[in-house]
C-alpha cells in the first residue's frame, strides 16, 4: 500500500545554492536547487529575515517592494503536501541599490587656461580660433606623438558606478581613417575608452558633440584615476580642436549608457585665406601697441624657427626677419595700422598693432 500524505512525515530536503541577481533600488531576483521528498515537493516559502514574504511552486522568485540603499537577508523553506517543512536554504545576504546621483568631476572652457589638463608638448596647444565651439578658445590637438596629447588627473572614483565624458570637437585636416582616443587611467594603464576616426564617425570642418562612457563593471575605478585625449594622425596639418569638457560621475542605479557622437554642422567660416594655418593667436603679444620705435614680440610656447613679416593694411609686405631678439625696429615705418605674422615652422600667428 503506498504512503499517504496523512502518513507521510518526511520532511523534503533543504533547498541549496540559494543566490541573488538583478539586484535593484527596489527589487532582487533569488533562484535555488530545488529539494527532493519521499513523496514530493509542493512549493516554497521565502522569508526576509524571519518573515515570510511570499510563496511559489518553481525554484525562483521576485522580490519586490524593497527600500533603496538597504541591507536585506533571504532564506526559503521546501515544503510537502503532508505540511512538513524542510530546514532553511542558505542565508543569502542582499544590499538595494542606491538612488542614482551624479557629480560633476570637472568642467574645462578654456576661456582662462587650461583648467588643469596638462599639455604633452609641442603638438597640443590652447588656441582661440574660429574653431573653438564656446567662446574664444578650445585645446588643438595633432599629429601622432608623445606630445599630441592633453592630460588630466588624479580622481578619487571608487565611489561611482560610472563615469561619463562629455566634450565637443572640430576636426580640420584630418585624413581619412586617422583618428584620436578618449583614454582612462584605472590606476595601473591606460585604456582607450573611445575612438572617433575621420570617414565612419566625423567628417572636417564641422563641430561635433560627443559622450564617451566609461564602465564601472569593466574597468577598475581607482583613488587616483585620469583622463586624457590622444590625436592618432600622421603630421601637424592633422588637427583636432577639443573644447567645453563635462566629466560627470554617476553612482547608485543609473543606467550604463552608451557612446554617442552627434554631427553640430558649423562648417568653418574664418578669414580668407590659408584655412589650415590661419590664426588669431591669443598666446602672440605685441607690445608697446601703439609702438613708437621698438616692437616687442612675446610669445608663450618657445620655438627653434621663428621668422615674421610685417604687411600694411594695403597687403604689401614692407619688413621681414627673423625673430632671435624678440624685437623689431619699426620707427622707419609710416604711421598706421600694421599686421604682424609670425611663423614657428608649423602655424602662422597674426596679431594687428598700430605704428604712431
Amino acid at each position: 500500500m503506498g504512503v499517504t500524505t496523512l502518513d507521510d512525515t518526511e520532511s523534503p530536503t533543504a533547498p541549496t545554492n540559494l543566490v541573488a541577481f538583478n539586484t535593484t533600488t527596489a527589487t532582487t531576483d533569488l533562484s535555488w536547487t530545488a529539494s527532493t521528498d519521499n513523496v514530493g515537493v509542493t512549493g516554497y516559502d521565502v522569508y526576509e529575515g524571519v518573515s515570510v514574504i511570499g510563496s511559489t511552486a518553481s525554484t525562483s522568485f521576485n522580490v519586490t517592494g524593497l527600500t533603496a540603499s538597504t541591507n536585506y537577508s533571504f532564506t526559503v523553506v521546501a515544503k510537502d503536501a503532508a505540511g512538513n517543512e524542510s530546514a532553511a536554504s542558505n542565508i543569502v545576504n542582499v544590499t538595494t541599490l542606491s538612488e542614482s546621483s551624479s557629480t560633476v568631476l570637472h568642467q574645462g572652457f578654456f576661456e582662462t587656461g587650461l583648467d588643469g589638463w596638462i599639455d604633452g608638448g609641442s603638438d597640443c596647444r590652447r588656441l582661440s580660433t574660429s574653431r573653438s565651439f564656446e567662446g574664444l578658445y578650445s585645446v588643438r590637438l595633432r599629429d601622432n606623438t608623445s606630445s599630441s596629447v592633453m592630460t588630466l588627473g588624479t580622481f578619487d572614483v571608487t565611489s561611482y558606478n560610472s563615469i561619463e565624458i562629455e566634450f565637443y570637437f572640430y576636426p580640420n585636416s584630418m585624413e581619412n581613417g586617422e583618428d584620436f582616443w578618449v583614454q582612462f587611467h584605472d590606476g595601473s594603464s591606460w585604456n582607450t575608452v573611445a575612438s572617433y576616426a575621420r570617414g565612419t564617425d566625423f567628417e572636417n570642418d564641422s563641430f561635433y558633440t560627443a559622450t564617451a562612457t566609461i564602465d564601472g563593471g569593466v574597468y577598475n575605478f581607482p583613488t587616483n584615476a585620469q583622463f586624457r585625449f590622444r590625436c592618432d594622425a600622421s603630421g601637424n596639418q592633422d588637427r583636432i580642436y577639443i573644447d567645453q569638457i563635462t566629466i560627470t560621475g554617476n553612482s547608485g542605479f543609473a543606467p550604463i549608457s552608451t557612446n554617442t557622437i552627434t554631427n553640430l554642422g558649423g562648417a568653418f567660416e574664418g578669414f580668407q585665406g590659408d584655412e589650415d594655418n590661419f590664426y588669431i593667436e591669443r598666446d602672440l603679444v605685441l607690445y608697446p601697441n601703439p609702438v613708437k620705435t621698438i616692437l616687442n614680440v612675446k610669445l608663450f610656447e618657445a620655438s627653434d624657427v621663428l621668422t615674421y613679416r610685417i604687411v600694411n593694411i594695403s597687403g604689401q609686405v614692407v619688413l621681414t626677419g627673423d625673430l632671435s631678439q624678440n624685437s623689431i625696429d619699426v620707427e622707419k615705418l609710416q604711421n598706421g595700422i600694421y599686421f604682424m605674422e609670425v611663423y614657428d615652422g608649423d602655424e602662422l600667428m597674426i596679431q594687428s598693432f598700430i605704428k604712431e
